[in-house]
């Protein structure tokens, strides 16, 4: 039988994530650099494009002078945007390994389909099938449904390149005292 250890909840939350970090699969330091550098330069900055678009999409959609030809052409070069995202994300996902990072961006990958997915077929709608304002509307509860949904992925994954970061420092060698 073994032995019963008593141990505080500090220290058992510092070991959970001590176990988490090991789970992530980043004891090599250069694989724990290119995820954290390369692959989270690329998830950030494809992140911000997409944000700045679906901002500029809800100050598009509140404009009700926008005529439904740009209305058109915005919706499609949005989803253009999304499928060159999409693709980034799928490629830079398959190579990572922070199991939540991968799990949340699949899930954000399906509803940036479900998005374009979506808005295609309202682009093929002619004004006698639909009006500017019932695309507009349609269209505008996809955008802020996406944009929550995506600023809240962005948002996790800062939270992921702090991780990283902090990870990364513990390797640097550390100053001491006695160099300065």
């Amino acid at each position: 039988m073994g032995k019963k250890i008593i141990i505080s909840e500090s220290q058992l939350e510092r070991l959970a994530k001590l176990i988490a970090e090991a789970v992530s699969g980043y004891d090599d330091i250069d694989t724990m650099i290119m995820h954290g550098g390369h692959s989270m330069i690329l998830l950030h900055e494809t992140g911000k494009d997409l944000l700045k678009v679906l901002q500029g999409m809800r100050i598009m959609l509140n404009d009700g002078d926008i005529s439904s030809v740009d209305l058109k052409e915005n919706i499609t070069a949005a989803n253009d945007l999304i499928g060159e995202i999409v693709k980034i994300m799928e490629i830079v996902l398959n190579d990572f390994s922070e199991k939540l990072t991968i799990e949340k961006g699949e899930i954000l990958i399906d509803k940036l389909k479900s998005f374009t997915n979506r808005t295609r077929p309202l682009l093929r709608f002619g004004d006698e099938d639909l009006n500017k304002k019932q695309v507009i509307n349609k269209v505008t509860k996809l955008v802020n449904d996406l944009f929550d949904d995506f600023l809240s992925y962005y948002q996790e994954l800062l939270k992921t390149h702090t991780t990283f970061k902090n990870r990364i420092d513990k390797f640097r060698p550390q100053a001491r005292p006695e160099d300065n």
